[in-house]
């Protein structure tokens, strides 16, 4: 049994060392010959071309180191690939990224980088690049290899070299020389590609055109962003910049039409700069902060907000022309003298030398279209303002109110009855008694001083309601409070499955102050704690008014709630929607009802 064991032992040992010997023997054999059209080819030897009949560009390469990568090698060959990309991978190891901005990356010949990227620079590739190739607002040129892919935005794109990736160029001109061989798709957006005899491309050609155009020019482009967007100023001096300098003269001509045409209007907007710069500034902001919610409010109109958008443009260019004037008119020694045609110009030729200045320049140029809008505006509601205090519900104009009680007041009824030579008949109830012929006047009692709590809503005596003590700003958050909590309420028994109603809540509680304005110029929580909204001018509010005071007051709510805080810190005690609607919040005299 023993002497069994051993030698099933050593055959299995020698089984074992005569299947090595084989492997390795197999291992060290050169490998055989072509196979003869009746064998079957393995699938390594399917993928070697055959000598004959001539393969096409693509796949026949133009030198030894194509024929490598297409695996068409001999042994020798094999090793020779092998040593290349081993000190390759050793080149490769030790380099860094090449990266510069606003200078050029050239990479000479024997020099290696894994990414070379240039942005605002031209890249120029001698050597090897491991992965890709960037250039961005500069050219980018190819004579050695990149093993990634090659891009130029705003840039040409020349190759005369290896590419392994897709070669890309947007607004650019594409050049394959007789020696380039791209393994990936070649991209031309906006022009085409010019092919060498010799070049290849593994992956296709394509072009993409732009506005049905495929060799579209964008030299003006790329040079505007160079010397002047990415410095921050609109106007400079070089090259392809002409069409800059002629859209500035174009803006500057249609300025002054405007200002020739309508000087009036300019010269009101900008005397109301000159009187009151702080509120237009404040105007500018609240404008630029309201327009976004005015648009989504009209968007369900549809026609709304094109006319919203309509106006904001003429109102921008409008602003524009009224900031050149009124920057035009510090020259003069009086401004209101200067002719509103000629200080557009001189703040115009002001203002272009002011735009050659980085940073400054566009910053100017932002300032000066925010601020125009702002006066504008804020000329418009002056405007608007003055004509409801001067218009009466006749039709005609009525004076300015005169204190009740005064002497001022008795004084001034008693001088409206009396003219050169002659003395009225006949007088309104109410007023006092005729002067007498002989020129002695009869004493006039004064009316009694009225309370405010005598003071009746909806009397003759509507102006008196500006005159009563306005809310503070705890008063008006208890009865906001108050007022949002039955809205929540209200929303909530609303909601159901069928009709969702919680995302809505901002939109319902607006229509819910709003309505409630209009129609009794209070809410349930301002009867509760007895205010009621009034306008400054002492007339009723209406629809308009209330719905400029509810979007407002979203801007109140969106600036972090800064509106109405603006309440306990304003001498008028206005928030930010009543300085916008024209209103103000009273303590109404106990006993007034407020329905």
């Amino acid at each position: 049994m023993k002497l069994t064991r051993i030698l099933t032992s050593l055959a299995g040992g020698g089984l074992a060392l005569a299947l090595t010997l084989a492997l390795v023997t197999s291992a060290q054999e050169p490998p055989p010959n072509p196979p003869t059209p009746e064998d079957p080819a393995t699938p390594a030897e399917q993928a070697t071309p055959p000598p004959t009949p001539t393969p096409p560009e693509t796949v026949e390469p133009a030198d030894s180191s194509e024929l490598r990568e297409l695996g068409a090698v001999t042994d020798d060959d094999e090793a020779i690939v092998m040593t290349e990309r081993a000190a390759r991978r050793e080149r490769f190891r030790s380099a860094r990224e090449r990266v510069q901005i606003g200078s050029d990356v050239l990479l000479e010949r024997g020099q290696v980088a894994t990414e070379a990227v240039a942005i605002m620079g031209n890249n120029v590739i001698d050597g090897e690049v491991r992965n890709d190739a960037v250039a961005v607002m500069g050219d980018i040129t190819v004579n050695g290899y990149v093993g990634g892919g090659a891009v130029a935005v705003l840039g040409n794109g020349t190759v005369n070299g290896q590419v392994d990736g897709d070669l890309v160029v947007v607004l650019g001109k594409v050049t394959l020389g007789p020696e380039a061989w791209v393994q990936g798709e070649v991209v031309s957006i906006g022009s085409k590609v010019s092919r060498a005899p010799g070049a290849r491309v593994g992956g296709g050609t394509q072009e993409i055109a732009l506005l049905g155009n495929t060799d579209i020019n964008v030299d003006w482009l790329k040079a505007w962003i160079r010397h002047c967007l990415l410095m921050g100023r609109p106007l400079w001096f070089g090259e392809h910049l002409g069409w800059a300098w002629m859209v500035a003269g174009t803006a500057l001509v249609l300025y002054m039409f405007i200002a020739l045409i309508m000087p009036g209007a300019v010269n009101r907007c900008a005397s109301t700069f000159e009187a009151r710069p702080g509120l237009s500034v404040v105007a500018a902001i609240l404008t630029v902060l309201i327009t976004p919610l005015a648009f989504i409010v009209l968007s369900f109109t549809v026609l709304g907000a094109f006319l919203l958008i309509f106006l904001m443009f003429f109102v921008s260019i409008f602003g524009k022309v009224v900031f050149l004037a009124w920057l035009g008119r510090r020259f003069a020694s009086k401004p209101i003298t200067m002719a509103p045609v000629l200080a557009v110009l001189l703040g115009g030729l002001l203002t272009t030398v002011i735009y050659l200045i980085p940073i400054a320049g566009f910053a100017f140029q932002k300032l000066a279209g925010f601020l125009g809008t702002g006066v504008v505006v804020y000329t418009v509601i002056l405007a608007m303002q003055s004509g409801r205090g001067k218009a009466s519900p006749s039709g005609t104009s009525s004076p300015a109110p005169t204190p009740t009680g005064s002497s001022a007041g008795t004084a001034a009824s008693a001088a409206s009855n009396v003219t050169a030579g002659s003395v009225s008949t006949e007088r309104p109830i109410g007023e006092p008694p005729p002067l007498d012929p002989s020129g002695a006047t009869a004493p006039a009692e004064p009316p009694p001083p009225l309370s405010a709590a005598a003071t009746p809503p909806r009397s003759g005596k509507v102006r008196d309601l500006s005159t009563l003590p306005r809310a503070g700003f705890w008063a008006r958050l208890g009865a906001t409070l108050l007022d949002v909590i039955l809205v929540a309420i209200v929303v909530n028994m609303l909601d159901s499955s069928f009709l969702d109603v919680d995302d809505m809540f901002p939109l319902i509680a607006a229509v819910y102050f709003i309505v409630l304005w209009a129609l009794k110029g209070t809410t349930i929580g301002g009867i509760v704690f007895g205010l009621k909204v009034v306008r400054l001018d002492d007339r009723p509010v209406d629809w308009s008014v209330a719905i400029v005071r509810g979007l407002g007051a979203f801007l109140s709510l969106f600036a972090i709630g800064l509106g109405f805080i603006w309440v306990a810190f304003d001498p008028e005690r206005q928030s930010w929607h009543d300085k916008i609607a024209g209103t103000t919040i009273v303590h109404m005299p106990k006993g007034v009802s407020l329905i």
